[in-house]
């Protein structure tokens, strides 16, 4: 999946090139319509950032749980953006990767329940 998360932000990158080469005047739309590079970085953590995360003795089941909370965070980042656009082709670009980050969350979850199946019942 990390190897997913880096293709995305790359894919998005190329988007916005893209975008502004075709469209330079897209720079000078409502400040609303704005893609927010602050946010997505808050969605796409360095290595540093992971690290720091991980950095405490996680257990299988946390670090499952923190890898759930960081896709179901960039799925509502992508899915709120597709809202925003009423250009279907801006809308179906966030929402393919909302698509994709839905997918990973099941992944986690799948992974997740599986481990809370293979422990003992405590009590």
């Amino acid at each position: 999946m990390l190897e997913d998360e880096k293709s995305h932000l790359a894919r998005l990158q190329e988007q916005w090139d893209r975008l502004i080469k075709e469209h330079g005047e897209v720079l000078e739309a409502p400040v609303f319509l704005h893609f927010d590079f602050n946010a997505l970085k808050q969605i796409f953590p360095s290595r540093d950032e992971i690290n720091e995360k991980l950095k405490a003795e996680l257990s299988e089941e946390e670090a499952l749980r923190l890898a759930m909370e960081m896709e179901k965070d960039a799925y509502r980042f992508f899915n709120t953006y597709a809202e925003e656009f009423s250009d279907s082709r801006g809308r179906d670009i966030f929402l393919k990767f909302a698509s994709e980050e839905q997918e990973h969350i099941d992944i986690i979850k799948d992974a997740y329940d599986k481990l809370k199946a293979s422990r003992p019942l405590k009590g």
